[in-house]
């Protein structure tokens, strides 16, 4: 049994911040690499076109993974063409949410029906009305 996937974080030559994906199918007869910087995306993939081939000692000896050839490619191909851009490396945005953006949402279906059995529990009447269901919407913070 393989390891389970992870993604990574690391940097090319000139510095630049990249991420990745590695996968690899069971029987290693694809791998491929998608990774990108806050400029470019780009993927690769390595196997055999007309047909499955188990690619199990193509690497050194070792079976073709993700982050090998593949990984290998995609880092060449990007340093390259990066450097045709010409835009200095830049870190990646950094990610943030509103403050009235809710942790917890509760679905308008889902509450809905959870407030029908509440009522059904009490003996109140059905939900008859889409502002009698829009108090049974609940979020969390």
């Amino acid at each position: 049994m393989r390891a389970p996937a992870r993604a990574s974080a690391r940097q090319l030559s000139d510095g630049r911040p990249v991420a990745g994906k590695t996968g690899t199918t069971e029987n290693y007869g694809d791998a491929w690499f998608v990774g990108y910087t806050p400029q470019l995306v780009a993927a690769v993939w390595v196997g055999y076109p007309t047909g499955l081939k188990p690619m199990l000692t193509e690497y050194n000896g070792d079976a073709v993974a993700g982050g090998t050839f593949p990984a290998l490619i995609w880092k060449s191909f990007m340093e390259r063409t990066l450097s045709y851009l010409h835009d200095p490396p830049t870190d990646f945005p950094s990610v943030s949410l509103p403050s009235s953006v809710p942790r917890t949402v509760v679905l308008p279906a889902r509450a809905a029906a959870a407030r029908q059995r509440q009522l059904q529990q009490h003996e109140a009447a059905p939900l008859t009305s889409p502002a009698t269901a829009r108090r049974g919407l609940r979020t969390a913070r």
